[in-house]
């Protein structure tokens, strides 16, 4: 697999994509599996607890975009996106975290899925 690929879910706005260093706010959740049965992380996992749910409410993550802070499949992937889409985002492990992977987390050399939702460009 070459590159990411983004898969559309629900259209954004269509106009407005992230720009080389801005800042982008999204809520993903990340599988290791296309079918979505093998969650590795998500930001609705985050933030304070909901004392009616008992579950978090969830905590949004920022990066600032082609900046080194992530991985390149994230830069590669939510720079296709306009502001409010939600889309699916295939990172080959080369664009992910390659042949090290994360211990007890992420597999060496995983392809990861991840459903993520642009919800602001700063």
């Amino acid at each position: 697999m070459v590159g990411v690929t983004v898969e559309s879910i629900q259209a954004g706005d269509g106009k407005h994509y992230p720009m080389k260093r801005q800042t982008v706010t999204v809520h993903y959740i990340g599988y290791l599996d296309r079918a979505g049965e093998r969650k590795f992380d998500s930001t609705f996992d985050r933030g304070p607890i909901d004392p009616k749910t008992k579950k978090p409410v969830g905590r949004p993550f920022k990066f600032r975009i082609h900046s080194g802070q992530v991985v390149k499949g994230w830069d590669e992937g939510v720079s296709q996106l306009s502001l409010g889409e939600k889309a699916r985002i295939i990172m080959p492990s080369n664009y992910a975290y390659g042949s090290r992977g994360i211990p007890g987390l992420i597999p060496p050399d995983a392809v990861l899925f991840l459903e993520v939702t642009l919800i602001a460009i700063h």
